[in-house]
Parts: structure tokens; sequence; C-alpha cells
């Protein structure tokens, strides 16, 4: 993703008026990147969590789903970061976000390279699958990022 189509999207991410907490595991840090290295992401982003072992997922949302890089990891992902940024949100709309992902990997893996975005807020849930052509883990980050961007920007303005 370019700079001049990534920049206006994080501005309006930025200017949301949402309080967000943010989970990513596996892949989507390019995302995060992306949101903290443009000036005013402190009105948008209250903390970044990357768990990245099972260990500290569990962490997070207390009990392991069947599959770490499918839905239900996801939406619990984004359900544990909803009420972290409930504690900071004050006047701001309080929002979870989180991204778990399957990408490129050396060692041996049952099932396609994949990730799910998920959301939750007090309007609701969304979740969204994404699955990758790309051949190369960087590849792969590239392509999550911009699809992390657009996404979260949509879902945003629906939960």
């Amino acid at each position: 993703m370019k700079a001049a189509e990534r920049n206006p999207l994080v501005e309006q991410i930025h200017t949301s008026g949402r309080t967000a907490v943010i989970l990513v595991s596996g892949g989507g840090t390019r995302a995060i990147e992306a949101l903290m290295s443009r000036p005013g992401a402190s009105r948008f982003v209250a903390e970044v969590g990357i768990p990245y072992c099972t260990a500290a997922l569990e962490h997070w949302i207390g009990s392991l789903p069947p599959q770490i890089a499918g839905e239900e990891a996801a939406r619990a992902m984004a359900r544990a970061a909803y009420e972290r940024a409930r504690s900071y949100a004050e006047e701001r709309r309080p929002l979870g976000l989180s991204c778990t992902a399957a990408l490129h990997t050396l060692r041996e893996r049952r099932g396609e390279d994949r990730a799910h975005l998920a959301a939750k807020g007090c309007r609701g849930e969304a979740h969204v699958e994404v699955r990758f052509e790309s051949a190369t883990r960087a590849a792969q980050e590239r392509e999550l990022e911009e699809v992390i961007l657009r996404r979260w920007q949509e879902f945003i303005g629906r939960v």
C-alpha cells in the first residue's frame, strides 16, 4: 500500500472518535506500525498487545480456542480488547480490534495461509476472514497491512 493511500486511511481511523485496544497475533504488525508512525495515533490507540505465543494469548482471552488463527480466536481477542478499551475510553466510544494470522512459515502447518480480523464495539461485532495468494511471508504481511487498515476502518463505522 502506497503512502498516498495509507495516510488518508490512517487519518480517518485516528479521527474516528474511538478509543481502541488492538491485539494482533501471528501477523499484522505492519498495520500497527502504520497506525503508530503517523502523528495523532494517541487520539485512537490506547494500547497494543502482541500475544505471540499461546500462553500470552491465553492470558489475554482466558482459554485457547481449538484453532489459534481462526474466527473464534479473533472474536475472543476483540472482546478482550474491547473490555480493556472500556477502562480507557472516558468520553470516547471503546473499540476492540484484533487480527490472528497463520502466515507463511518454515515449519509444516495444517491448513491454508490465512488471517481473521475482528472488532467489538458498543453496537456489536464484526469479523472477516482473509486468504492469501502470496507465496512469501513479506508479501503476505504487505497484503495483510492493507486489508487490516481498510477493514478496521470499515468496522469502526459498524460496531
